[in-house]
């Protein structure tokens, strides 16, 4: 009898037990089925600011260290198009997924995702990244490549870069997919003068 506990098992002949292989991004097919409308990650990053002006800094996972990810913000737009560019600023592609928020933080935008092309054949070489842009016109300043680990890790770089990470001053924090966190001093990148270190 097939019950909820062992649907990732398949009887053979011989009676015994051998493990369902499932595709790795279901999702995926859903998606060009139509039967999935809405992914978090969908293929871009959206900047939605107000045309009027500049948005306060944004430089951890739930706003601020009072964890409160109410913006105070008012008179921010709740309505915008993809299509038409109304209420956007800019936008950029982005890999295939991306589950660690966005941040803000002097005028620079950071965000994890991986590096596979969307709508394209997978890459051989699969990779997180760190990506930063201007927060004012969109453009990548910097990326940061994680290649895959052989192993039990392999699959984080699948995935992307999962955390979100945290901006105090000029110091920028992360956790790689390799299992280390990352602290960089950000003010060559901000001043325009090279890449972080």
């Amino acid at each position: 009898m097939n019950t909820a506990r062992d649907q990732g098992t398949k009887s053979t002949e011989g009676g015994s037990q051998r493990r369902r292989s499932y595709p790795t991004c279901r999702w995926k097919r859903r998606w060009k089925s139509g039967g999935l409308q809405l992914v978090a990650s969908h293929l871009v990053i959206t900047l939605c600011l107000l045309t009027s002006g500049q948005a306060a800094d944004w430089p951890m996972l739930g706003r601020d260290a009072t964890r409160n990810p109410v913006s105070p913000e008012t008179n921010a737009p709740v309505n915008w198009d993809l299509a038409t560019g109304k209420n956007i600023r800019w936008k950029a592609a982005l890999g295939t997924v991306a589950f660690a928020d966005p941040i803000v933080a002097g005028g620079l935008v950071w965000i994890g995702s991986n590096n596979q092309p969307p709508n394209d054949p997978p890459l051989a070489n699969v990779a997180a990244t760190l990506r930063c842009f201007r927060e004012s016109d969109g453009k990548l300043l910097y990326e940061h490549v994680m290649p895959a680990l052989p192993g039990p890790l392999y699959r984080l770089a699948q995935v992307g870069l999962n955390c979100t990470p945290v901006v105090e001053g000029h110091q920028l924090w992360f956790a790689s997919t390799r299992g280390e966190v990352i602290a960089w001093d950000i003010s060559p990148l901000r001043r325009g003068e090279g890449q972080p270190r």
